[in-house]
């Protein structure tokens, strides 16, 4: 009875021990690649950072150039009323008419020059803005990345968490095992010491008794 036990106690151990190390080896695995994933998504949340930054820093100056366009606008409006108020002017004398020229001269030229500066900086300001739209998506993307990196360490520590708790299975069974094995065992042991300790007691009272006589000898032709 006990030897059959025995065998299958054994034989439970030996096919334990391959399915332990396989599990074992499947949450190393799995570790490994939620570790990978990590990096991966901490890596992708630094550049998205990044580029929050950048494109944060583009908006400032988009609307700093387009600050620029409001202000050399309302200064292109003043010139521009100023002209119109000089073109309704009528000289009285020669030198009159030659500083109302030259004064219509500068103001044309500082309407220009103001006018420039309008669509200088509304270049600027919608170079900045196309590349704060460029740069948004990019951060877009980043975050995308990020969290499929995300998704990938939660599914990751999920399968090493399952192989953790089947290894925890498996590891009771196999000290079930030899726990319930070695209880067999040291039955059995002490059952064996005891049945000796019987014999030999009964040896030593059914042991036949040698007489010291010199007949016995002669008697077996000795």
């Amino acid at each position: 009875m006990n030897t059959k036990i025995i065998q299958q106690l054994q034989t439970s151990l030996k096919n334990l021990k391959p399915k332990l190390e396989n599990e074992r080896r499947l949450r190393s695995e799995f570790n490994r690649a939620a570790q990978d994933f990590v990096k991966r998504r901490n890596r992708l949340n630094s550049q998205t950072k990044k580029s929050i930054h950048e494109a944060n820093l583009l908006q400032e100056e988009r609307n700093s150039h387009n600050q620029s366009v409001r202000e050399y606008k309302k200064k292109r409006k003043q010139i521009a009323d100023e002209l119109r108020d000089i073109k309704k002017k009528t000289a009285q004398t020669a030198d009159e008419q030659k500083l109302l020229g030259r004064k219509l001269i500068d103001l044309q030229k500082a309407h220009n020059r103001a006018h420039e500066n309008v669509q200088q900086e509304a270049t600027l300001a919608q170079e900045k803005h196309d590349l704060m739209i460029e740069k948004n998506a990019e951060t877009q993307n980043l975050r995308n990345e990020a969290n499929e990196e995300h998704k990938g360490l939660r599914q990751a520590k999920q399968k090493a968490d399952q192989h953790h708790k089947r290894c925890i299975v498996l590891m009771t069974c196999q000290k079930s095992c030899k726990s319930i094995l070695d209880a067999i065992q040291e039955r059995d042991k002490s059952i064996l010491e005891s049945e000796e300790v019987i014999i030999e007691e009964g040896n030593l009272e059914q042991a036949p008794h040698i007489e010291n006589n010199d007949d016995i000898f002669d008697n077996a032709g000795l």
